[in-house]
C-alpha cells in the first residue's frame, strides 16, 4: 500500500472510531476499554506510524501527526471512560463541536490530509 493509501486509511479509520465514540456515549457500551484506547500504537495507522523508516519519522509532518495522534487517543480514551461510567452529560460535552477533542480530532484530520497532498507530490514529482 503507498503512503497515500495508508494515509487515507487512517482518515478513513479516524472518521469510524469518532463513530464508535459517539455511539458509545449514547448506549453507554462498546467493545473497546479505556485501557487499550489510550495506547496510540494499537490502531492499525498508530503500528504503521511507529514502523516508519527514520527519514520520514524525521520529518516536521510526521512528528507533529505522531503526537497530535496520541493526544487524540488520549483524549478519545478521557471521552470512552466518561461513556462507560454513565456520565453521558459530560462525555457528550466533551465530545461537542468546540471541545478538546473535537480540536485535536480536526488537527489530526488537516495534517494528515496535508501528509496526503505532500506524498502524493514527491511520488508525481
Amino acid at each position: 500500500m503507498s503512503i497515500q493509501e495508508e494515509i487515507q486509511s487512517a482518515i478513513e479509520a479516524h472518521a469510524r472510531w469518532k463513530r464508535e465514540l459517539h455511539s458509545a456515549i449514547e448506549t453507554g457500551k462498546s467493545e473497546f476499554a479505556e485501557e487499550n484506547v489510550c495506547q496510540d500504537d494499537r490502531c492499525t495507522f498508530g503500528k504503521w506510524l511507529y514502523a516508519q523508516d527514520e527519514a520520514t519519522a524525521a520529518g516536521p509532518r510526521f512528528k507533529c501527526i505522531r503526537s497530535t495522534h496520541a493526544d487524540f487517543h488520549l483524549e478519545a480514551a478521557r471521552i470512552l471512560g466518561l461513556a462507560l461510567a454513565g456520565k453521558k452529560v459530560e462525555a457528550k460535552k466533551a465530545f461537542a463541536y468546540g471541545s478538546k477533542f473535537t480540536g485535536i480530532s480536526n488537527k489530526l484530520t488537516a495534517e494528515m490530509t496535508a501528509w496526503k497532498r505532500e506524498a502524493a507530490h514527491l511520488t508525481v514529482g
